[in-house]
C-alpha cells in the first residue's frame, strides 16, 4: 500500500510538472520565435543578387502573383474546351455563370512591390541562370546555366536511358491512339463524361528536371520526371482512384526498409531450428528513381 501510494503522487508530481511546461510553451508569443532565413535561398551562380532579388526568391519557387482582373480573352478558351463534353442546356449554365463572376470580379491587392517586380523581370530576362529548388527542403538554389546542363548531361549519360531513333511526335501519337484504344472499351462501364475526361487529347512528351541535392558533396542532382499531361496522365489518375482503397486497406504492408528487416527478424526467430528465412515481399512503390532496366 505504501509503494502503491508513493508511486501516485510521483505519477501526479510528473503529470501536474508537465502541464506547467506545456503552458509555458502555449503562453509564448509568435515575437519570441526567432526565423531563420539563412538557408532560404543558396546562390551557386556567379551573379550577384540585391536586396529586392534575394526578398522575391525568398517567398519561394510557389509564389504566384495576383493578377489585377482575369482577361475574358484568357479565360473564355478554357472554358470552351472544358464544356465540349457536357450537353448544351449545362454548358449554357455554366457560360452564363462564368460570365456573371468576371462581371463582378474586384481588383486584388498587389502582393508584390514595384521594386520585387522589377527584380523577378530582370531574373528572368538572365538566361545565364537557372533557378530551381532543392531536394530536400523548400530552399531555392540558383546554378549557372553551364554548371546546370553539365550535371544534367552526365546523368542522361551515366543513367539507363535510350536514345530515340523515332521522332517524339511520332511516339506521342502512337501511345495515344493506343491508350485512346483502351479507353474507348471501358466507355460503357464508366460513362461518357469520365470517358471524354481520361480520353487523351492533345499532349506534350513528359520532361526531365533536376532539383540540387545540397546535402551532398559536389551538389549532384535528383532527376524528376514531370508526366502532367502526357497521353497515359489522366488514365493513371482515374486508376489509382480505384486501386488506392484496396492498397490503403491492406494489413501488410512495410513502409520503410527498417520495417522489412524487422519483420525478417521475427521470422528467422520463428525458424530459427533450421536456419534459414523464406521471405516473400513485393514492393510497389520505391524512392529510387535509376532502376536497371536490364
Amino acid at each position: 500500500m505504501i509503494c502503491t501510494h508513493i508511486y501516485s503522487s510521483l505519477l501526479l508530481f510528473f503529470c501536474s510538472f508537465m502541464f506547467c511546461v506545456c503552458i509555458c510553451v502555449i503562453a509564448k508569443t509568435p515575437n519570441d520565435r526567432q526565423v531563420t532565413k539563412a538557408n532560404w535561398i543558396v546562390n551557386l551562380s556567379d551573379r550577384k543578387l540585391t536586396e529586392a532579388e534575394e526578398s522575391v526568391l525568398m517567398k519561394g519557387m510557389n509564389f504566384n502573383i495576383s493578377n489585377k482582373r482575369l482577361k475574358p480573352e484568357d479565360i473564355i478558351p478554357v472554358i470552351e474546351t472544358a464544356l465540349e463534353g457536357y450537353d448544351k442546356q449545362k454548358a449554357e449554365l455554366v457560360r452564363a455563370q462564368c460570365a456573371l463572376t468576371l462581371k463582378k470580379q474586384k481588383a486584388e491587392k498587389p502582393n508584390i512591390t514595384k521594386e520585387e517586380l522589377k527584380a523577378l523581370q530582370d531574373i528572368k530576362a538572365d538566361k545565364s541562370i537557372v533557378i530551381t529548388q532543392a531536394d530536400k527542403g523548400n530552399t531555392t538554389v540558383l546554378l549557372n546555366k553551364t554548371t546546370y546542363n553539365q550535371k544534367m548531361n552526365e546523368h542522361l549519360q551515366s543513367g539507363p536511358y535510350t536514345i530515340m531513333t523515332k521522332s517524339a511526335e511520332t511516339i506521342i501519337n502512337k501511345t495515344m491512339k493506343e491508350t485512346a484504344k483502351v479507353v474507348r472499351q471501358m466507355n460503357e462501364v464508366i460513362g461518357k463524361s469520365k470517358w471524354f475526361e481520361i480520353m487523351p487529347k492533345s499532349c506534350n512528351v513528359p520532361r526531365i528536371y533536376g532539383k540540387i541535392k545540397l546535402h551532398k558533396e559536389g551538389y549532384p542532382i535528383r532527376p524528376i520526371v514531370d508526366f502532367r499531361n502526357t497521353p497515359t496522365y489522366m488514365l493513371s489518375r482515374f486508376l489509382s482512384t480505384i486501386l488506392r482503397p484496396t492498397r490503403d486497406n491492406s494489413k501488410a504492408r512495410i513502409y520503410i526498409f527498417f520495417g522489412l528487416k524487422r519483420q525478417n527478424t521475427v521470422i528467422r526467430r520463428r525458424n530459427n531450428k533450421r536456419g534459414r528465412i523464406l521471405s516473400d515481399n513485393d514492393i510497389f512503390h520505391i524512392r529510387r528513381k535509376n532502376i536497371p532496366t536490364k
